[in-house]
C-alpha cells in the first residue's frame, strides 16, 4: 500500500512539475517594455540594463584566468552599447560582479589598439600543454564585423599585453556597481 501511495505522489509532483503556463509568449524583445522587470535582477533572462536588451551583441571581452600566485583573475564583456559586465575573481581590488559603462571613445582606443598590434593576424591559441603554471588569458574584440578570439598562456607575441594592459586600465579606472548573482558564465 505504501509503495502504491509513493507511486501516486511522484506521478503528481511529475504532473505538476511539468505543466507549463501557456499564457507567456515573450519572443519579441521590443514586447519586454510592457513587462514587469527588475532592471538590477541580474538573472533575470529579460534583463534590459540601460542599453542592453536581448539584442545587444558582444564587442570585446577578456578573461584571465587564476594561477599558482596572487594574479589578478576576472572575466569582463564589453557590449557594444557600451555597457560593461564584470565578474571579479580574486587578485583584485574587489570580487564579485560588478557592472560599468564605457565611452564610445574607450571603446575606440580598444579598437586602434587592437588594429595597432595586427590582433586580427594573430593565431587563436598560443599554448604549450605542457606548461600548466601560467594563467590562461582570452581576449576577443570585433573588427571588421568579425569576432576575433586569441588565447594565450606560452610563447606568444608580447604586443597583446598592450591590448590587455588597457582591459586593466578599465577594471581599475571605471565606477563599478556592485550586483547579485553572477553575470558571466561562458
Amino acid at each position: 500500500m505504501k509503495n502504491i501511495i509513493f507511486f501516486v505522489v511522484v506521478i503528481m509532483l511529475f504532473v505538476i512539475g511539468c505543466k507549463t503556463k501557456s499564457d507567456v509568449t515573450t519572443t519579441d524583445p521590443k514586447s519586454l517594455s510592457n513587462l514587469d522587470i527588475d532592471q538590477k535582477d541580474v538573472n533575470s533572462p529579460f534583463r534590459v540594463d540601460d542599453g542592453l536588451e536581448l539584442n545587444d551583441t558582444l564587442f570585446a571581452s577578456i578573461e584571465k584566468g587564476v594561477c599558482f600566485g596572487n594574479c589578478s583573475a576576472y572575466k569582463m564583456h564589453i557590449y557594444s552599447e557600451g555597457f560593461v559586465a564584470l565578474t571579479a575573481l580574486r587578485g583584485n581590488k574587489m570580487n564579485g560582479s560588478f557592472r560599468s559603462r564605457v565611452t564610445p571613445e574607450q571603446m575606440n582606443l580598444l579598437l586602434a589598439k587592437a588594429k595597432e598590434i595586427k590582433f586580427e593576424e594573430m593565431k587563436s591559441v598560443y599554448d604549450n600543454k605542457s606548461v600548466t603554471d601560467l594563467p590562461m588569458v582570452k581576449t576577443s574584440i570585433v573588427l571588421n564585423g568579425k569576432h576575433k578570439k586569441v588565447k594565450r598562456r606560452y610563447e606568444y607575441p608580447r604586443a597583446i599585453l598592450e591590448l590587455e594592459k588597457m582591459f586593466d586600465s578599465l577594471l581599475d579606472g571605471l565606477e563599478w556597481e556592485k550586483t547579485t548573482g553572477v553575470m558571466l558564465n561562458y
